[in-house]
């Protein structure tokens, strides 16, 4: 388990380089810097809300019985 996260890690780890690449590659001059603003945004809204979520998650007392079973099967 702990090896298929650290490769899956491993893919995604060079994503944010690749999205800027491509912001820069396809917008405009003038928009480049409001698009790469909002890829920081939604990272740093990552960055806030996944453990958040992973949190109220890993809390049987708060989550219904199914949902934790649907996200297990969808690791």
């Amino acid at each position: 388990m702990a090896g298929r996260l650290i490769l899956i890690g491993g893919f995604f780890s060079g994503s944010l380089p690749v999205a800027q690449a491509a912001i820069i590659d396809v917008t405009e001059e003038k928009q480049r810097s409001e698009y790469i603003g909002y890829i920081m945004f939604f990272v740093s809204l990552g960055y806030v809300v996944g453990p958040l979520f992973g949190g109220y998650l890993s809390d049987p007392a708060l989550v219904p019985p199914g949902s934790i079973c649907k996200c297990r099967l969808s690791l």
